[in-house]
C-alpha cells in the first residue's frame, strides 16, 4: 500500500472481519435474509442467508473491492474484482472470457467501493469515471479448457486508481495453514439489487485441495471474482483465493487457491502493469 495513503477506519471492518482459526464466533445473519434459492446456481446461499450489507464501502478494506459491469458480444453480466496493485484488478476467468459471452468481454466498467448509485472512486478528476477497461488476460487452463481450477483473470487499468483505494496483499499458504482458517468474502451479488451493493460473509475453510479450497460463507452469482482473505497478525487483509463457485449441492462454496503457480501469474500481471 502506498505510504501516502491514509485509510479511513470503518465501522464495518471492526464489526465484521474475522481472524484466526476455528468457527465464526458471532452471529452474521443479515436482517435482510432471503430464502435459499430453488434453482442451481454457480454460487450458493447455504441454509440461512448470513450475508451482511457493507454500509461504509468507501473505507478499508471494502474500497479495494469493485463492482464489475461486463459488456460482451452476446450479452451483459456482472461480477466482482479486487485491487492487487495500482493498475491491476484480479477477478474470475469467467468474468472476462466465457462461451456465453461469445468469447472475450468487450468492455468492463469498474466501480471500487460502490454503494448503490454512489461511486466514491476514483476521486482524481483527471481519471476516467466510471473506470472502463478493454484490456483483460486470463490463463490457458481457463481460456482453452474452461478448467475451474484455473478460473482467474486480470483487468488492466490505464490509470493507477489503486493509489487511491489501496490494494490487497496476496500469499501462498500450505494446507496446514489453510485448514480451519477463518476467511472473509465480500462482493456484489446479483440477488441484491443486481450487484449494486457489497455484501459480506465469513466462515472457516472446510476443505483444501491443491488448486481450490472450500467454505460455507454465503455467496451468490455476481460475487465471482471476489477476494477470499484472512486477517494477519497485524489485522492486514491478505488474499489467498479468488471466489468462483459452489459445489452444486448448496453445502460449500469455493475459491481458486493462490498456490505458487497462481501467485507467479498474478505477480507477473502486477509487474507488467507497473511498468506501463
Amino acid at each position: 500500500m502506498p505510504t501516502t495513503l491514509k485509510p479511513l477506519a470503518g465501522v464495518s471492518g471492526k464489526r465484521l472481519l474475522v481472524q484466526g482459526k476455528g468457527e465464526v464466533d458471532r452471529p452474521t445473519r443479515s436482517f435482510l435474509s432471503i430464502a435459499k434459492p430453488n434453482v442451481l446456481m454457480l454460487e450458493s446461499v447455504i441454509n440461512t442467508d448470513d450475508r451482511i450489507r457493507v454500509l461504509d464501502p468507501e473505507t478499508m478494506p471494502w474500497r479495494m473491492i469493485c463492482s464489475l459491469e461486463i459488456s460482451a458480444r452476446t450479452g451483459r453480466g456482472i461480477g466482482t474484482g479486487w485491487f492487487a496493485g495500482p493498475k491491476t484488478i484480479i477477478t474470475a476467468g469467467h468474468c472476462v472470457y466465457h462461451p456465453n459471452f461469445g468469447g472475450w468481454a468487450n468492455e468492463i466498467k469498474i466501480y471500487p467501493g460502490r454503494y448503490g448509485s454512489n461511486f466514491p472512486f476514483p476521486q482524481n478528476s483527471d481519471f476516467q469515471k466510471p473506470i472502463v477497461s478493454t484490456q483483460f488476460d486470463s490463463v490457458e487452463g481457463w481460456v482453452t479448457d474452461l478448467n475451474t481450477d484455473f478460473d482467474l483473470a486480470v483487468i488492466h487499468l490505464s490509470e493507477p486508481v489503486g493509489n487511491e483505494t489501496g490494494w490487497f496483499s496476496i500469499a501462498v499458504k500450505d494446507e496446514a495453514a489453510l485448514s480451519d482458517l477463518l476467511v472473509n468474502v465480500s462482493g456484489y451479488p446479483a440477488d441484491r439489487d443486481f450487484g449494486r451493493y457489497q455484501y459480506f460473509a465469513a466462515s472457516k475453510i472446510a476443505e483444501v485441495k491443491p488448486s481450490r479450497f472450500f467454505y460455507t460463507a454465503d455467496t451468490y452469482g455476481g460475487q465471482s471474482g471476489a477476494p477470499v482473505w484472512y486477517q494477519d497478525e497485524a489485522a492486514r487483509p491478505v488474499v489467498i483465493g479468488i471466489h468462483s463457485y459452489g459445489v452444486g449441492t448448496f453445502t460449500l462454496n469455493s475459491a481458486t487457491r493462490i498456490n505458487a503457480d497462481v501467485f507467479q501469474v498474478i505477480k507477473g500481471w502486477i509487474d507488467a502493469d507497473n511498468q506501463i
